[in-house]
């Protein structure tokens, strides 16, 4: 399977690392599953009151990384 480099670019520095197509529509699947969640958070936030805790999400990939 084909792999190509995956920069993030951080504040003090970046770092790259062997990212495969099928690892990034994962990540991708679940960036869309966060922003959709954040919405709906959003939507139904009442002004001046305090918003519920959400369910924490985790993404790991698991390749190489170093």
């Amino acid at each position: 399977m084909s792999t190509s480099r995956l920069t993030l670019n951080l504040v003090e520095g970046s770092v790259s690392f062997q990212f495969t197509p099928q690892a990034a529509k994962e990540l991708q699947a679940t960036l869309s599953a966060l922003i959709s969640n954040l919405k709906t958070t959003a939507a139904k936030a009442i002004p001046g009151s305090k918003a519920n805790p959400q369910t924490p999400m985790e993404y790991q990939h698991t390749g190489d990384i170093f």
